[in-house]
C-alpha cells in the first residue's frame, strides 16, 4: 500500500498548485548480504503536467527526494545486517 503525499517544493507549487507524489519500493533478498531495490514512482495532478514548463522542475524535486529515501533504506538495510551478524543469528 503507497499515500499519495504534496510535494513540498515552493517553485513547483506555485507554478503548478497541488502536486502529489507516491512511491513504491520493493525489497527483494538475492542472498546473503544482498538485495535488490525497486522503486517505482509516480507524480500526479489534477492539471497537465507534461504541458506544464516546470514540470521538468517537479520531476527533478521527486528525483532529488527519491535519492534521499534511497540512501535512508540502504542504510536501514545495513543496520539490519550488522545488527544480526552481531547477534550471531546470520552469516
Amino acid at each position: 500500500m503507497s499515500k499519495w503525499k504534496a510535494m513540498d517544493h515552493p517553485l513547483v507549487s506555485y507554478f503548478m498548485g497541488k502536486v502529489r507524489m507516491r512511491c513504491v519500493v520493493h525489497i527483494e533478498p538475492l542472498g546473503p548480504g544482498r538485495s535488490r531495490i525497486i522503486f517505482r514512482s509516480d507524480i500526479a495532478s489534477d492539471d497537465d503536467l507534461v504541458g506544464n514548463p516546470m514540470f521538468g522542475e517537479a520531476k527533478r524535486a521527486y528525483s532529488d527526494a527519491a535519492r534521499k529515501y534511497l540512501i535512508k533504506v540502504r542504510q536501514d538495510l545495513y543496520d539490519q545486517r550488522r545488527r544480526t551478524r552481531a547477534s550471531g543469528a546470520g552469516p
